[in-house]
């Protein structure tokens, strides 16, 4: 069982020392050379910076603190958290890595990975990181594929001068019987926000099989060519926080595929949450989540809820959908859905309801990424859900 892509590692070094000033909590910051305010954020930055001293040999000169990127000659006000530099003459220095700090209750998802990436590209740096003070991510540019990738940690300050760097290996589950994941981890589960509480085991078993198949790298889907659609790459692992139509926030691991739909490059990702609704608070069930990504983030399309719309029949388990769409404060015409669905993946139809796939013997066998059970299921819920989301921009627009 595995919760997220992200690498935890311990904390980056002891909480640094804490003074009192004028009433005040505060740190003496090494780098600044001056008291600062004890803030959540402050807490991890001040830690990190101890780190970079004390273990990685950091030069404390070649270390900058929340320095604005006017300082580098690039025109913007953003301020980077950390950045470590390397002399390149006696009057000049190069960014060489660039770390942004969160506070510990901050996730680390997506978009703090974005920002982070954005000032490494501006500063043309070859490492950044992202830390909370629990959990950390950290990638190397890598000139050959023209990309950031992820690896271990940062490494030494002398290893970074020399651009090492040591990749980090796609996720590996343990992967144990649905049935025993079931009964040794269900409770896990729960408390993450990943199965809903109420969920039976004729379902509960096979939605933990099938998030532990999306959370598992070691198989990848398949690139597949069908209809108007081609799964053109699997992606992997994202920490994404995801909105939908009600408002909420869903904050977790994502399996990540590239969708190319004619000349269009889309992003959708899968992932499971708990699910209740304020008529029925009561009631904790479990909802597998596609999100499709746009300009202002990722948001669910589809919320499919075992309960409602996975049918166990002997062995085997079949997936539908109402259709039912929410648009605003309200529900959309299901008819309307149905007759684009006709036009767009007529395949998809089933009398009153929409056919999306099923899994057979998911009880006992372990599930994978390119089981052809599991892509057919994938594929329907990729084409059902960017449906979905024509339909409801139709409506608003």
């Amino acid at each position: 069982m595995i919760i997220a892509k992200h690498r935890v590692h311990a904390r980056w070094s002891n909480p640094p020392q804490v003074y009192q000033s004028e009433g005040r909590e505060c740190y003496l910051d090494p780098i600044r050379a001056k008291l600062v305010n004890k803030t959540k954020e402050e807490t991890v930055r001040q830690t990190i910076l101890a780190r970079l001293q004390m273990y990685l040999q950091v030069p404390t000169d070649m270390i900058d603190v929340e320095a604005s990127l006017k300082h580098y000659g690039i025109n913007s006000l953003l301020r980077p958290d950390i950045i470590i530099n390397r002399r390149v003459d006696e009057k000049t220095l190069e960014p060489v890595a660039v770390i942004e700090c969160k506070a510990e209750d901050v996730p680390l998802t997506d978009i703090v990975i974005s920002q982070a990436e954005q000032y490494a590209d501006m500063l043309g740096c070859s490492y950044f990181a992202i830390s909370n003070g629990h959990d950390s991510s950290t990638f190397a540019y890598e000139p050959d594929e023209d990309r950031y990738v992820p690896i271990d940690e940062l490494p030494r300050y002398q290893e970074m001068l020399a651009g090492e760097m040591e990749r980090v290996d796609p996720v590996h589950l343990e992967r144990f019987p649905p049935l025993q994941v079931w009964e040794n981890y269900r409770n896990e589960y729960v408390e993450m926000g990943r199965i809903g509480e109420d969920t039976p085991p004729e379902l509960g078993i096979v939605a933990l099989n099938l998030q532990d198949c999306l959370i598992d790298e070691t198989h990848r889907m398949p690139p597949q060519k069908w209809g108007r659609y081609a799964i053109t790459k699997d992606l992997g692992v994202r920490i994404l926080n995801v909105g939908n139509s009600g408002g909420g926030h869903f904050i977790g691991p994502y399996r990540t595929l590239s969708v190319l739909m004619g000349q269009e490059m889309k992003l959708v990702s899968f992932g499971f949450s708990s699910y209740c609704t304020d008529n029925r608070p009561d009631q904790d069930k479990t909802a597998l989540c596609v999100a499709l990504h746009r300009q202002n983030g990722p948001h669910h399309s589809l919320q499919l809820v075992f309960e409602n719309n996975v049918e166990a029949r002997g062995t085997s388990c079949l997936f539908f959908h109402t259709g039912r769409l929410g648009v605003g404060k309200g529900s959309a015409p299901i008819q309307g859905l149905r007759d684009l669905i006709l036009e767009r993946d007529k395949a998809l139809l089933f009398g009153r309801r929409f056919y999306l796939g099923q899994l057979t013997g998911a009880k006992k066998r372990i599930l994978y990424m390119d089981d052809p059970e599991v892509v057919e299921l994938i594929k329907n819920l990729v084409s059902y859900s960017i449906i979905r989301d024509e339909y409801r921009d139709s409506l608003l627009h």
